[in-house]
């Protein structure tokens, strides 16, 4: 019998980008970076990492341990020149949240909120409106029609071009992308359901 978390797993996963169903198909869902520029997941990219100005939701678990001076999450595009489609680095402790090369900020963290420990972030819009969540709570609510279309690939752990001073450091659980809104906070079931000892388990094996 199917358990609830395989059901809320498949349920996620079902309009999600192919990478992500072989991520958890092979086992992978997690993913370490040692913190300089070699060490980033690139994924090609494909049509359903562009939004376009369309309902999205983003999500993911990460546990930094870099000191780099702008280390990015994730981006689509290439810094200063045809700019970034889409992306977030946490720079001298600020949440940035990147839209075609124009950066908002939107929380400024303490190294004890978000270094050497687990923090779940989750970026959804929906009709032009978006919100970002940090642990289920909402740091941001902001008008947002930004046309997300690019042919960059998907750069998880640095910026399109590698550099140490982008590189994220730490590991990063479960990314999501996924072409439609969901309810972050009714989703924080989800969260409760994977929770933190589980996440470090499946980071260790």
């Amino acid at each position: 019998m199917q358990t609830q978390e395989e059901s809320n797993k498949k349920s996620r996963t079902r309009h999600g980008i192919n990478f992500i169903f072989l991520l958890y198909k092979y086992k992978m869902s997690s993913l370490s970076f040692i913190g300089d520029s070699t060490s980033y997941l690139r994924i090609p990219n494909v049509s359903d990492l562009n939004f376009g100005t369309g309902d999205f939701t983003i999500e993911w678990y990460q546990y930094q341990t870099d000191t780099n001076p702008f280390p990015r999450i994730f981006q689509i595009g290439v810094y200063g020149g045809t700019g970034i489609s889409i992306g977030v680095s946490i720079e001298g402790g600020t949440f940035y949240y990147w839209r075609n090369n124009v950066a908002t900020g939107v929380l400024s963290l303490t190294q004890l909120q978000y270094k050497n420990t687990w923090v779940h972030f989750a970026i959804s819009r929906a009709s032009g409106v978006t919100q970002i969540f940090m642990n289920g709570t909402i740091i941001l609510t902001m008008g947002d029609t930004a046309n997300f279309s690019s042919s960059s690939d998907l750069v998880i752990g640095n910026e399109s071009t590698p550099s140490n001073g982008a590189a994220f450091g730490g590991s990063i659980y479960y990314p999501y992308f996924c072409i439609e809104w969901e309810n972050i906070t009714s989703q924080m079931k989800f969260s409760e359901v994977v929770g933190q000892e589980k996440v470090k388990d499946n980071i260790r094996s």
